[in-house]
């Protein structure tokens, strides 16, 4: 394919440890973006090695947070295309997508400055159709020069604000979870942590557990719904909400095991550590009165 041919856009993927996924995140993509960036936090496995046989460019930064290192990348990268696209190393362009996305970046008169896309989640080889798991949009394309990155507490979660029009792709890329159920939990525990530790600091108002999805109404729920409820009566209302609700169990089992994981298992684990560092805060405090003068 001649350069000329491909479509006028820059692909940044953020990675750590993803020699299982890099490879075939880059195929996906194939001949068709101007430039593909890898940005990596020093991963201890075979990433750069993979990417460098691939002639990808490769970069590597200290992890912050995920702001920081969207906001790091668009200001050290040699970006020399108006419009990006953020890619994890799990997820999959599909030619579907690919096609839309060329047919919107060479129209003449462009007003979106920024686009939702919709992703297939695959949990043990299934895709979660139900459960509130799908289409669940998110921005990922966007022009560089319009969007802010905004850190949502602990590093773990953020928020793209785009200047101007949002629109909505129709097409879907694939997110395919594929390293087991022990390296989800070990990250599960860690991203548990960063979460109470948020909530410690902004007094109550910062957990993250999405209820609906990444768009609308979902900030409004967490603050004057999910934030006000009882902390050991929620998770059993998420998993209800998700499973039941939202038809998680028509996911065989699959569905049963993600929705108990995620949305009861994971947000009981981040208000059991709030917990507990609340708890040690307060003998903190007696510890300290007790203190002779």
């Amino acid at each position: 394919m001649e350069k000329s041919a491909l479509t006028p856009i820059s692909i940044i993927i953020l990675t750590y440890n993803e020699a299982q996924n890099i490879e075939d995140c880059i195929k996906s993509i194939g001949e068709w973006a101007d430039k593909i960036f890898i940005v990596d936090s020093y991963s201890s496995d075979q990433t750069m090695l993979i990417a460098k046989k691939l002639g990808i460019n490769f970069v590597q930064n200290h992890w912050v947070s995920f702001a920081e290192q969207r906001k790091w990348s668009i200001n050290n990268l040699e970006l020399t295309n108006d419009w990006i696209l953020f890619l994890d190393a799990d997820e999959r362009l599909t030619i579907e997508v690919k096609q839309e996305i060329t047919s919107l970046l060479t129209q003449e008169l462009l007003r979106e400055n920024g686009f939702y896309i919709r992703r297939r989640f695959f949990f043990l080889d299934k895709w979660l159709r139900h459960g509130g798991y799908y289409p669940s949009p998110e921005i990922r394309l966007m022009k560089r020069q319009q969007v802010q990155f905004i850190d949502e507490g602990g590093g773990a979660r953020e928020r793209f604000i785009v200047n101007g029009l949002v629109g909505h792709l129709q097409k879907d890329i694939f997110h395919l979870y594929n390293k087991g159920i022990t390296e989800w939990i070990m990250k599960h525990l860690k991203l548990a942590q960063l979460e109470a530790e948020a909530d410690l600091l902004t007094k109550n108002q910062a957990n993250r557990v999405d209820l609906i999805g990444s768009i609308g109404s979902t900030n409004w729920l967490r603050v004057n719904i999910w934030n006000k409820l009882p902390r050991t009566i929620r998770p059993f209302l998420l998993f209800i909400y998700r499973y039941f609700l939202k038809f998680g169990f028509l996911d065989g089992k699959q569905g049963l095991y993600y929705c108990f994981l995620h949305d009861f298992w994971f947000p009981f684990l981040i208000d059991i550590f709030y917990f507990e560092k609340v708890n040690n805060l307060s003998l903190l405090g007696k510890t300290e009165k007790l203190k002779p003068d």
